[in-house]
């Protein structure tokens, strides 16, 4: 069984690099919405306090992919369940937003982050499983 310690089985493992990117990915969108975010008045349609408090969390979120891109084993498994009820949420409501056509295909585009990022820790997850790697450090 390869542990996650051993860098020549990560290194040849095609699917952990793919869900490492796709991490990665998503944590740097994620933290330059929340830096582009972070100036505007309302940012994300929310008011300034309210839009503050998103922004925050954005760059939570996207720094916590980043973690889990660059360790998997000590992040990765931490943060699945918040970045899964933080995806399901967003999709979700998204789907609710875009049914009603209260708001535009371009706004919920600013979710694609945490989808990225949550779909990046499946793949991260499903790598583990098929090389037979522990979640746990």
């Amino acid at each position: 069984m390869a542990s996650w310690q051993d860098t020549s089985a990560e290194s040849s493992d095609p699917e952990l690099r793919v869900a490492r990117g796709v991490l990665a990915l998503a944590g740097v969108l994620g933290m330059l919405l929340a830096a582009t975010a972070a100036f505007m008045p309302a940012p994300f349609g929310a008011g300034a306090h309210f839009g503050r408090d998103l922004v925050t969390f954005e760059a939570a979120l996207s720094c916590g992919f980043l973690l889990a891109a660059w360790q998997p084993p000590r992040y990765g498994s931490s943060l699945l369940p918040v970045a899964g009820i933080a995806g399901v949420g967003t999709l979700l409501l998204s789907a609710g937003d875009l049914t009603t056509a209260s708001v535009g295909l371009l706004a919920e585009a600013s979710h694609v982050p945490v989808l990225f990022g949550l779909a990046g820790l499946f793949l991260l997850f499903d790598a583990a499983n098929r090389s037979g790697r522990r979640w746990t450090t």
